[in-house]
């Protein structure tokens, strides 16, 4: 399910599906709706779906595709990929298309998935990603990104946001339980930092795997 401005998108296996109020001033409920098709298009991976400014982004055996609102009570389903990176998306092995993960940096404009083109791999490293593609939204243009796949160095797994904080030192001595100023080991005062979040903004962080002793451990 993703929740758009005057309506709300259901992915489901046969198909799209968008579900509105009967009018356009007003919302939908168990009394009164309306379910209209959008396309016949399955989404491959739940984890493919990205918010860009309240459009959803999304993987398809067939490329990748948005919903996007044509006026205030009409969405339909566009692709992204059809006259840009469309040879270079049919060849990521199929099986693949499930596992990939998709996170949106905010600050930069661009959309990340994160994804493998193993032509096989085990259950223990389905979750591995060694390609990237990159959707930057302002100039509406892909790139791909190579990360290192060898054995000794950490690969993705996963990417998520997270709240962007600032971190602000303060001239505020700290104090213990008697009133003495705390130091630290080296003698030093020691000061109060604050992290003060920007509500605007996330930031992108990736998680990681490396190899120890020949078993994947989180890092």
């Amino acid at each position: 399910l993703f929740e758009l401005q005057n309506g709300l998108a259901v992915f489901a296996k046969n198909g799209i599906w968008l579900v509105t109020g009967l009018s356009s001033d007003e919302g939908f409920k168990a009394t009164g709706y309306s379910v209209r098709k959008l396309s016949n298009l399955e989404c491959v991976s739940k984890n493919s779906i990205v918010n860009v400014q309240g459009a959803p982004l999304f993987w398809a055996t067939s490329g990748i595709y948005v919903i996007a609102q044509r006026d205030y009570t009409g969405y339909d389903v566009q692709s992204l990929s059809d006259t840009t990176i469309q040879s270079k998306y049919v060849e990521i092995p199929k099986h693949n298309l499930q596992n990939v993960t998709g996170v949106y940096n905010v600050g930069a404009q661009r959309v990340a998935w994160f994804y493998d083109v193993s032509e096989q791999f085990s259950d223990n490293e389905k979750e591995r990603k060694t390609k990237g593609l990159i959707y930057d939204v302002r100039l509406k243009a892909f790139y791909e990104l190579e990360m290192d796949n060898s054995e000794e160095h950490p690969f993705i797994c996963g990417a998520f946001n997270t709240p962007y904080l600032s971190f602000v030192s303060l001239e505020d001595e700290v104090y213990d339980n008697n009133d003495d100023v705390v130091m630290d080991n080296n003698g030093d005062i020691v000061y109060t930092k604050v992290a003060i979040k920007n509500t605007d903004l996330t930031d992108v962080k990736y998680l990681a795997f490396e190899k120890f002793q020949g078993i994947s451990k989180r890092i």
